[in-house]
């Protein structure tokens, strides 16, 4: 068996939150024994004795395994050795002048938004990672995830983890893969009054270095840049619909970096247009990403988020240019 638990340690963009080995193994089992739909038996002998598989972890350690395939074509022919990936969306790759006029105008319209803070979040996310058994070809497909996380001010809560609607590669068909049934529950925790396991605990900040602050103690922003910026607010969205003014500084705080770009209007994967900026960074194995975050212009509230190999896949079985990792939230 190969396993390229140590291929994903070079995209590591954070400790505490990225690697949790043990649960994504248990949310494997979970996915492997559930009900199937369009299951193929070609190449497999009614089993499943070889199997490729693609995931990552959600915040505050939650694992997720999002990609499920059968190592062989349809007819037993070997496939290209190519983990199926998302699309890249149109634009997210575009050029584009500095952000700091778009996104200090997002930031005003936040504070004018209607739109209240909350806690708990709904959203969907696929992370990538590969197992590989035996060396074999692999052929796989996309299945996200969809995550309802409910929280409350004495800190109980409640995490439910359903396998999302899969995506199969151009000119397949999801009748040619082994793939688990949409909507089927994968992890449902529950947790006591100050139980609930969070990247960002207390309130946060409107103040500008104190919000800085309460980022950075959970990601090492200042170490990796920009990019991980994109990624703390990323995973702060998964927690929460942070309230008008601390929305407002977080785009502030973006408005004041100068390696963002102003990527125009991009629709997200759900079709939703919003202001879309990016930025071009490294991993700390080295591999050029492009992190990209589209925010809705009303409330200034984040839409997506969007992470890019742009030129090299280093050990990892993907083309490029290769999504690697995107959350959507409802």
């Amino acid at each position: 068996m190969t396993n390229d638990l140590d291929l994903l340690k070079q995209l590591a963009p954070r400790d505490a939150t990225v690697l949790d080995a043990a649960r994504r193994e248990e949310d494997l089992e979970k996915i492997l024994a559930t009900p199937r739909t369009g299951a193929s038996t070609a190449g497999s002998g009614g089993g499943i004795p070889r199997r490729a598989v693609i995931g990552g972890l959600a915040a505050a350690g939650a694992a997720s395994i999002l990609v499920v395939g059968s190592p062989l074509l349809p007819g037993g022919k070997p496939a290209a050795a190519f983990a199926a990936t998302p699309p890249v969306l149109d634009g997210c790759l575009a050029e584009g002048g500095p952000a700091t006029q778009a996104l200090t105008s997002a930031a005003a319209s936040a504070v004018r938004s209607t739109l209240t803070g909350s806690l708990g979040s709904r959203y969907s996310t696929w992370s990538l990672f590969t197992r590989v058994v035996n060396d074999q070809p692999v052929r796989s497909a996309v299945v996200p995830q969809d995550v309802n996380f409910s929280l409350v001010e004495d800190g109980s809560g409640q995490r439910t983890v359903r396998i999302g609607t899969p995506e199969v590669p151009v000119g397949s068909e999801v009748s040619d893969f082994d793939l688990p049934t949409p909507g089927t529950v994968i992890r449902d925790e529950k947790y006591g009054p100050g139980q609930t396991p969070r990247v960002y605990a207390g309130a946060l900040s409107a103040e500008a270095s104190t919000l800085w602050d309460q980022l950075s103690q959970a990601h090492p922003i200042s170490e990796l840049g920009t990019g991980e910026l994109f990624v703390a607010i990323t995973d702060l969205y998964k927690e929460q619909v942070p309230d008008p003014a601390v929305r407002a500084q977080l785009l502030r705080l973006l408005a004041s970096r100068t390696d963002i770009l102003d990527l125009g209007t991009l629709r997200d994967r759900t079709g939703r247009a919003g202001l879309a900026v990016g930025v071009s960074s490294s991993q700390p194995g080295g591999l050029p990403a492009r992190f990209v975050m589209v925010f809705d212009p009303a409330s200034g509230a984040l839409l997506s988020y969007e992470q890019i190999l742009t030129s090299s896949p280093g050990k990892l079985d993907v083309k490029i240019p290769s999504v690697i990792d995107y959350a959507l939230f409802r």
